[in-house]
C-alpha cells in the first residue's frame, strides 16, 4: 500500500504535481524523446472529429471547402507525430472516447458530477515508438482511470509509462528535486 505524502508536499499537491510534470518533460527531452502535451493531441482529434461531422451539414461549397482544408491541415500535423501509426491512434482515439462515455454515465448515475480527466500528461516519441506517459511525483498513485487509459494503449500496440520522480519542499517554499527515480514501462526506447 502506498504511503501518504510527507507533511511538506501535502500542502501543496497540485504545485508539486505541475512542477513534476515540468520536470518529467525536460527529463524525457534530454533523453531523446520528442515530447507532446497529451491534451494537445486528444484536443486536434476531437477538432479533426468535429469538423469532419460538420462538412456533412455544409450548403455551401466554398464551406466545404474551407473543411477540408482544415482536416488536411490537422491530419498533415498528426501524421507529422505519429507516422504510420497514424490509423492505430485514430482507433485509440475512438477507444478513449468511448471509455470516457462510458465512465461518466457510470459517475453520473452514482450521482457525481464532477468530470473526470481520462488521459496522460504526455505523447512521447523515441525510435519510431509512442509512448504514452504519467509523471507521478513521491507516492502519487495511477487513478482507476489512467489504469483503464493505459490498459487501451497496451491493447492499441503503444507502450505506457509512469515516470516516478521525488520531491521534496524545504520550509521557506523552496522546492528540490532529488532525482527522476524510475521509469516504468519503457520498451523498444
Amino acid at each position: 500500500m502506498a504511503q501518504k505524502s510527507s507533511w511538506k508536499t501535502r500542502r501543496f499537491p497540485n504545485e508539486v504535481g505541475s512542477i513534476g510534470e515540468k520536470v518529467g518533460k525536460k527529463w524525457l527531452e534530454n533523453k531523446g524523446y520528442k515530447v507532446y502535451f497529451f491534451q494537445d493531441i486528444m484536443g486536434m482529434f476531437a477538432y479533426l472529429q468535429k469538423t469532419t461531422l460538420r462538412i456533412n451539414k455544409r450548403r455551401k461549397e466554398e464551406y466545404k471547402e474551407k473543411d477540408r482544408k482544415i482536416i488536411q491541415k490537422i491530419e498533415k500535423s498528426l501524421m507529422g507525430v505519429f507516422g504510420q501509426k497514424y490509423e492505430v491512434m485514430k482507433k485509440f482515439d475512438e477507444a478513449i472516447r468511448q471509455l470516457v462515455k462510458n465512465e461518466e454515465e457510470k459517475r453520473l448515475a452514482q450521482g457525481y458530477k464532477k468530470r473526470r480527466e481520462v488521459g496522460f500528461d504526455y505523447i512521447a516519441r523515441k525510435n519510431n515508438n509512442i509512448f504514452f506517459i504519467d509523471v507521478k511525483v513521491n507516492q502519487a498513485e495511477l487513478r482507476k482511470y489512467q489504469k483503464l487509459s493505459s490498459k487501451i494503449v497496451k491493447e492499441h500496440g503503444f507502450n505506457a509509462m509512469v515516470l516516478k520522480l521525488n520531491v521534496e519542499i524545504k520550509i521557506g517554499n523552496s522546492i528540490q528535486f532529488i532525482e527522476c527515480e524510475k521509469i516504468y514501462g519503457e520498451r523498444n526506447g
